[in-house]
């Protein structure tokens, strides 16, 4: 079975995000990873791109892997996972609505109106899961007394009434919990406007779904107010696990609970996200999750090589541990095996991890996940890797480049976010430009003038002789600009390109350079390795 592994870097400004596919086109077996989020500002960019990508192909998203825990790499998946969340809530308070007011007991339009109003504002309550079947129960005293009153009338009468049944028997636990007030505020407005879809004909769910929304994304925060169709909910989520580096708020956000925009805490139910950390030196695109297996014949495999400080030495010998006294200590650093092409990703990782990290991919054998034979041989060269820390200083020493000989890389960067310091370092530039392996180096941003990136300053890179540097899309500080050409970056190979004769991988970038007065589009490199 032909086999195929593409890793795109999506451009997120200054932070990080991977969406790595492996597939076997014809056998319709594939994993799908997304690898960090950039910030929270661009959780709806990722969803936008997944999509993008994903849906034509009908795949799902298998796993989430949160290389570490800082902002530039959390951010966008805590926004993802909120409006995952969000979205289910709405789901919950729609179907309830159409439960109650499509009963064929419910004669009246009032009637279907105040019933419908009653589920929505019960459902916030916590009329839901185990509780559910109080919604009836309300609906069959009320209905005999609505009258043939207005819309707003019979919808304020089901709100009133689901209002005084909760109060008299608390459910636990309510959809919403703390501040009152903004519980029954939002009850009431999603109540009435799922009220008003009903009309004079039986309620339809997509139509109640559409009223319900706008209401209940009034909960999170602006970059979590997109609907993700429920993409995320039980995505596989694989981290280093709770420590003192973790945010609340992702702890939360796996859980299916949120803080509102009002910082009170919103529950919501149905959310099942496996949570898992790789085990250093095993497998894990494959050999983890609800559908664990055995990596099938000839295909990508992904490895972690490197986890809380810790650097696998190789099968069955003890991790070299160099520390954990910071976050990106800690990150989780991984190699792609696709034949003879290997790939290295490791979010921030420092020097001091990257240089034994490399050793110890070119030294041990990798365990061989797709049977019980013997390990695979070890690499004759990384091929291409993620620059660590959006090509800060401090990572992709000389040293690393040396040790790994690599043909590409990829750097995820943008403006200052943090302390002041742009990426990429114009001392890694230099470096990945005066390096001989290194035939091209792309970057998805590049938000200031920076040495050896000639498109950063204007100049046309293509007519730049010797220039290794590869800037794609349109290069702006207004990154989230919905009109403007992103710099999102796309490696790919076949199982015939992975290994043997012609061995080679392609990467397609946008470039803006006007050429011979037009203007480029997808330029698409052929890197043999």
């Amino acid at each position: 079975m032909p086999w195929q592994l593409t890793i795109y870097t999506i451009d997120v400004g200054q932070g990080d995000s991977s969406l790595i596919i492996a597939e076997d086109v014809p056998g319709g077996l594939h994993r799908t990873i997304l690898v960090d989020g950039g910030l929270q500002m661009y959780a709806r960019t990722v969803h936008k791109f997944l999509v993008d990508i994903l849906g034509p192909k009908k795949y799902g998203l298998d796993f989430i892997l949160l290389s570490h825990y800082d902002e530039d790499h959390y951010g966008g998946i805590i926004g993802l996972l909120n409006a995952d969340n969000m979205h289910k809530a709405c789901e919950v308070v729609s179907g309830a609505v159409v439960a109650a007011a499509g009963n064929p007991a419910r004669t009246t339009q009032a009637q279907r109106i105040a019933c419908g109003a009653l589920a929505a504002a019960a459902t916030v309550f916590g009329a839901y899961g185990a509780n559910v079947g109080q919604i009836a129960t309300m609906c069959d005293n009320m209905a005999p007394q609505v009258g043939n009153w207005t819309n707003e009338e019979a919808a304020l009468f089901g709100f009133n009434w689901a209002n005084q049944y909760t109060q008299k028997n608390p459910l636990t636990p309510p959809l919403r919990v703390g501040a009152v007030q903004r519980q029954k505020q939002l009850a009431f407005d999603g109540g009435v406007a799922a009220a008003f879809a009903i009309g004079r004909n039986l309620p339809s769910y997509a139509t109640v779904f559409r009223i319900v929304f706008p209401f209940m994304s009034t909960t999170v925060n602006d970059n979590s107010r997109f609907d993700t169709g429920g993409a995320y909910r039980s995505v596989c989520i694989l981290d280093t696990g709770p420590g003192p580096f973790q945010p609340f708020q992702y702890d939360s956000a796996l859980a299916g609970k949120y803080l509102t925009e009002q910082k009170e805490m919103m529950i919501v139910p149905g959310i099942n996200r496996p949570r898992l950390t790789p085990i250093l030196g095993e497998e894990f695109l494959w050999n983890s999750g609800g559908d664990a297996r055995k990596a099938p014949a000839n295909s990508p495999a992904m490895y972690c090589i490197a986890r809380l400080g810790n650097i696998w030495q190789g099968i069955g010998n003890k991790p070299l541990f160099i520390g954990n006294n910071s976050s990106n200590e800690i990150a989780i650093g991984s190699v792609i095996r696709f034949g003879n092409f290997y790939f290295y990703t490791g979010g921030d990782l420092p020097n001091k991890y990257e240089e034994p990290l490399a050793k110890a991919i070119l030294k041990w054998p990798l365990p061989n996940p797709q049977n019980n034979q013997k390990p695979f041989d070890p690499p004759v060269r990384i091929a291409a890797f993620k620059c660590g820390h959006h090509g800060s200083v401090h990572s992709t020493s000389d040293a690393f480049l040396k040790i790994m000989n690599p043909v590409s890389t990829m750097i995820s960067c943008g403006v200052a976010q943090f302390q002041n310091e742009n990426h990429p370092s114009p001392v890694t530039t230099k470096r990945l430009q005066d390096y001989g392996s290194i035939n091209k180096y792309y970057l998805t941003n590049c938000s200031y003038d920076t040495a050896f990136v000639p498109a950063s300053s204007g100049t046309e890179q293509l007519l730049v002789p010797n220039n290794k540097s590869r800037l794609s899309g349109q290069n702006h500080l207004e990154n989230l600009n919905p009109v403007r050409q992103r710099g999102n970056i796309q490696l790919f190979l076949t199982q015939d390109q992975s290994a043997g004769f012609g061995q080679q991988f392609m990467v397609t970038y946008f470039d803006d350079d006007k050429i011979y007065g037009e203007i480029m589009r997808s330029i698409t490199d052929v890197l043999p390795f």
